[in-house]
């Protein structure tokens, strides 16, 4: 766990994120990948969509001019450190399965905090989720948010438990090649000085 957190920052990082957005999707992966959820392909689906569409321009989420979505891990920390209270309505979040850590700071043992997706119900507690309709909420990639408060009570809907997940090494792959966009280039003076074999390679 603890190795694929440190990749979710490299990765994060290497395509551009800055340090603390970049920490928040090593929190995220671990927290959903220790909860049964998909974090790994979830956000390597986002990192992958990030490369290429507009960046966020604040904590908030909010996008730029001409941005179309929100980042699920800007609004997430902004909501976790106060700074967005719910209840919310928000359009345009991209892989909002990435905001489920977030919300569960919010949960409290009277109360958790409920996710809606159009019929999709996400129930968000301190130690985990559940969902009405698991695979179909797994798969979302942009979607509307509609964040409340519910009761702490998680029996009329399937609940997810601690699944293991079942990573592509696809996933694996993509995140370290975008880790290695972090990586400074080998040169003579660095091989001299300890790095791989020097001037003679004979490996």
């Amino acid at each position: 766990m603890g190795e694929a957190s440190a990749l979710a920052i490299k990765a994060a990082r290497g395509v551009g994120m800055p340090w603390g957005i970049a920490e928040e999707a090593g929190f995220a992966l671990r927290w959903l990948t220790r909860s049964g959820g998909p974090g790994i392909a979830a956000l390597c689906r986002y990192l992958s969509s990030y490369q290429d569409a507009p960046k966020m321009s604040d904590a908030e989420g909010t996008p730029e001019a001409g941005g179309a979505w929100i980042c699920p891990l800007r609004l997430g920390s902004a909501i976790s450190d106060g700074g967005i209270t719910l209840p919310l309505a928000q359009s345009g979040v991209r892989e909002p399965l990435l905001l489920l850590p977030f919300l569960a700071s919010q949960a409290t043992d009277s109360h958790s905090v409920l996710l809606k997706i159009g019929t999709i119900r996400i129930v968000v507690s301190a130690d985990g989720f559940s969902a009405n309709m698991v695979e179909t909420a797994l798969l979302i990639n942009a979607a509307d948010c509609t964040i409340s408060f519910g009761p702490a009570d998680n029996d009329m809907i399937k609940r997810i438990g601690n699944r293991v997940e079942t990573t592509a090494s696809e996933c694996i792959a993509t995140l370290t090649r975008f880790a290695h966009n972090t990586y400074a280039p080998a040169t003579e003076a660095s091989r001299l000085a300890g790095a791989g074999a020097g001037l003679s390679d004979n490996d």
